[in-house]
């Protein structure tokens, strides 16, 4: 697939046989043209679960994240997928027919699948009047027999393979009525509450939304983040403060700040009451003329959307706290020498850095103000107690500490 106008294949290239008769066995799906000269490749959600799909990143990869469950108990897989693995073993394929024979292999339920669903703008060029790609994907948590919880306890799947379900490619971030349209079309009649049951293997239904502030602000329609009612998880008027840069009073940035530690909670059920009218100034959501369509799959609009910690939590007061210590005065910056030690201890956990980290953490006293989330996420997370003990003082260690101790104990899924 290419890019920059050439991202989608032409109408044309999507049908089934191409011009030399031949026949595709995924041929990819027609393009929609979405309101913003943008267009949209929508490969579906039910392909993706049955394992056909365009998007895959690797035919039969899938199969991994289903082995345990298919070794456990193959019933709660659909028909589609135990059959994708019985192609790949004989004798499970014989024991499946005989079953057949003998009228064992009637299904009284139908399998469920419970999915996160994660959207985010990718740009591609440097330049952001660029065109982006905009993919949605869904990452399978469980399965189980039925979606009566009653009945059965879902399966959590050990791995799991993200797998792209469309992909748009546009300027600006189109209406969100018509991007979501195809998928919405299948959540329903997936949806385990739709009785009409013809042609559908298993059923699906959304766990989470997995999207950083500004995705989530499109998903869900509201208020972004420089908002005063943007707070996403308690109801309260932010406050407008005025931040000057270092050594000067010209550059300033002005910022919202949340006051209140006993702001009452948002909760799902008065999601729509979120609005301002004569009896309430509460402006979080854009207003009753632009109502998500994930009102209509009766999805959580506010415990249903994860708030994801690399902007919420690492690249703000984490990764400030480390810019204080690395470059200002009044935030207790570390002298040349302190800063010189905490970068040589630096330097040697890049030597011995594990496989599963993607990158290292770079020096503190030049790259404190271009650390990636992931840097400052390994800090705060893994060897921020090695790297400052004996150089930071320590009730300035035990105020980094209070940072560590919530997200490792709360896992940032708030």
């Amino acid at each position: 697939m290419f890019i920059d106008g050439r991202d989608v294949p032409r109408q044309l290239e999507t049908l089934e046989h191409t011009a030399g008769g031949k026949s595709k066995k995924h041929p990819l799906p027609p393009v929609i043209d979405l309101d913003n000269s943008g267009r949209y490749c929508h490969f579906g959600l039910e392909n993706a679960l049955a394992g056909i799909s365009p998007g895959s990143y690797f035919w039969h990869a899938d199969l991994l994240q289903y082995a345990h469950v298919y070794k456990t108990n193959p019933e709660c897989l659909p028909h589609c997928i135990r059959q994708k693995v019985q192609q790949l073993d004989t004798d499970a394929a014989i024991e499946d027919a005989k079953r057949l024979l003998r009228g064992e292999n009637a299904r009284k339920n139908v399998p469920h699948f419970e999915v996160d669903f994660t959207a985010d703008g990718v740009q591609i060029f440097n330049n952001s009047d660029k065109a982006e790609c905009i993919p949605i994907c869904v990452v399978v948590h469980s399965v189980s027999e039925s979606s009566n919880r009653s009945l059965c306890e879902p399966i959590v799947l050990k791995i799991r393979s993200p797998i792209i379900i469309g992909v748009a490619h546009c300027k600006e971030k189109p209406n969100i009525n018509v991007f979501l349209a195809p998928l919405l079309q299948e959540l329903m009649r997936l949806d385990p509450n739709n009785h009409d049951v013809t042609g559908r293997q298993f059923t699906v239904s959304i766990r989470c939304v997995i999207a950083d502030w500004p995705m989530r602000s499109y998903l869900k329609r509201v208020k972004g983040h420089s908002g005063y009612w943007s707070c996403e998880r308690c109801v309260q008027a932010g406050v407008s403060r005025v931040i000057y840069s270092k050594g000067s009073k010209k550059k300033k940035k002005k910022t919202i700040q949340f006051l209140e530690l006993n702001a009452p909670p948002r909760i799902d059920e008065d999601f729509l009451s979120y609005c301002k009218s004569d009896d309430c100034p509460d402006e979080h959501i854009n207003g009753l003329h632009d109502i998500s369509p994930f009102i209509k799959l009766n999805h959580p609009m506010v415990s249903g959307f994860s708030l994801e910690p690399m902007h919420t939590f690492f690249a703000g007061c984490a990764g400030g706290r480390l810019k204080g210590i690395a470059f200002k005065q009044n935030e207790g910056k570390l002298s040349s020498l302190q800063l010189s030690q905490v970068d040589q201890r630096l330097a040697l956990f890049k030597m011995c850095k594990p496989l599963e980290f993607d990158r290292h953490v770079r020096s503190l006293s030049k790259c404190a103000n271009k650390y990636k989330h992931h840097e400052t996420r390994d800090m705060v997370m893994y060897i921020l107690i090695p790297v400052f003990s004996g150089i930071l003082q320590d009730d300035k260690l035990e105020n980094l500490l209070l940072l560590q101790l919530p997200s490792m104990g709360g896992g940032f899924f708030f």
